[in-house]
């Protein structure tokens, strides 16, 4: 017998955890359907950085990038890499993509991207204060390391930018970093200082608002893959999957970077590229610094989690594979003795490094809201690198169209169709 709920929501990672939380919160049945495990390795909010970046307010797609990629863009080795190949989607992406890096869309993006890592943060906070769960969050800000005349440039104007917008930012000499975070000897010429970024360990937030989701009623089907949709007119009636059918009113797209396969089931598309990241985390580190770290000129991500001390980066447009590229790994662990003194990361294994896939959208602004030609379909996902930072915004966003209520912020410009 077919199962029905009045949500149906495809995707058990961040995104999708926190919008069935929301919609639960509302009354609603909800039912979470995920081809793995809720909070395993194989989501992309398993292994990543975990941080919570108000100071994330400039989109992927700003001006100056299109020349940056194309120097890294076939080395395999640098920060952003795309794996040669002839597809179609890709092209037309990176097109995209191309056409976003200016200066006015940067500009458009900017407040958009400000008002949900704002909203956010505050989401993060009242959680912290009305839960009780548990699940390593810190709110002690961010280090923008540099160490070349370029990326202190690079930081200068992104201070600027930050002024304009709201968000504090402090430019710090050497001396003045050692001082903010004394638990390691930092090498770097200065640094830009966030103080009001967060950090959590991501996959205790995925579980625990997974188990808040399941006292709110909600269902979970793990190892349950959707692999088609059952229509009447212009509105989905039920996904299939191997098990069966489940029904549903509404139905939320939140399963990331496999969004676009799933969408041709249903002639429709999303321009979301996967953006494969990797991760090293070490379990004992000889340092343990109490604030996250970004390599602004290597582009990695240094963040403590409890006892441990995870490091991440690169961004590796591909197909849909978690493959483990060693070359890639060592990349990241070999540009941080230039910024950190004595971190002894040569003898990590990198066999033991973690790939997740980050779903991309060619401007850097995630899809959020309706589309236009099924009335029921719901899109959450194309966030890239900001999956945890806006899972609660983007949550509680949704249970809102969901509820035919005002939004919290403006989302005119995250439309799934813009493209």
């Amino acid at each position: 017998m077919e199962q029905k709920f009045d949500v149906i929501i495809i995707g058990g990672g961040a995104i999708g955890i926190c919008s069935a939380y929301y919609i639960s919160k509302n009354g609603l049945s909800v039912a979470v359907i995920e081809k793995s495990e809720i909070g395993k390795e194989s989501s992309c909010s398993f292994g990543n950085a975990g941080l919570i970046s108000p100071s994330h307010f400039v989109p992927l797609a700003a001006p100056g990038m299109v020349a940056k990629g194309l120097k890294w863009m076939f080395n395999p080795e640098s920060p952003f890499y795309i794996h040669p190949r002839l597809d179609s989607e890709l092209l037309k992406w990176l097109w995209r993509y191309f056409r976003a890096c200016n200066e006015k869309k940067m500009r458009r993006g900017i407040p958009v991207l400000y008002d949900l890592t704002h909203e956010s943060l505050q989401l993060f906070k009242k959680i912290n204060a009305e839960e009780k769960i548990s699940y390593g969050f810190q709110h002690r800000g961010l280090l923008m390391l540099h160490n070349t005349v370029a990326g202190e440039k690079a930081n200068r104007h992104e201070a600027h930018l930050a002024e304009e917008v709201g968000v504090e930012a402090r430019l710090l000499n050497n001396d003045e970093l050692n001082k903010l975070e004394p638990n390691v000897k930092i090498l770097s010429r200065g640094g830009l200082y966030f103080p009001d970024d967060g950090h959590l360990i991501p996959d205790q937030f995925v579980n625990a608002m997974a188990e808040l989701a399941k006292k709110n009623g909600v269902a979970f089907f793990s190892q349950t893959e959707v692999i088609g949709f059952e229509k009447k007119q212009h509105r989905i009636t039920s996904v299939v999957t191997q098990n069966g059918k489940i029904g549903g009113k509404e139905f939320i797209l939140a399963n990331g970077s496999w969004s676009p396969l799933l969408m041709k089931k249903l002639s429709l598309n999303i321009s979301v590229q996967p953006g494969k990241g990797y991760s090293v985390t070490v379990k004992q580190p000889v340092h343990l610094p109490k604030i996250p770290f970004i390599l602004t000129e290597a582009r990695v991500a240094i963040t403590p989690m409890g006892g441990a001390l995870r490091f991440g980066g690169t961004l590796e447009l591909s197909t849909i594979n978690l493959t483990i590229n060693e070359r890639r790994v060592k990349a990241i662990l070999n540009a941080v003795p230039a910024y950190l003194d004595d971190m002894r990361l040569h003898t990590v294994n990198t066999k033991e490094a973690w790939a997740g896939l980050r779903p991309c959208s060619p401007d850097g602004l995630p899809f959020i809201g309706r589309f236009k030609t099924i009335s029921n379909l719901i899109a959450a996902t194309g966030h890239a690198m900001l999956g945890i930072t806006l899972a609660p915004i983007t949550g509680k966003l949704i249970s809102e169209i969901v509820s035919s209520e005002k939004t919290t912020v403006d989302i005119s410009q995250l439309k799934p169709n813009r493209f």
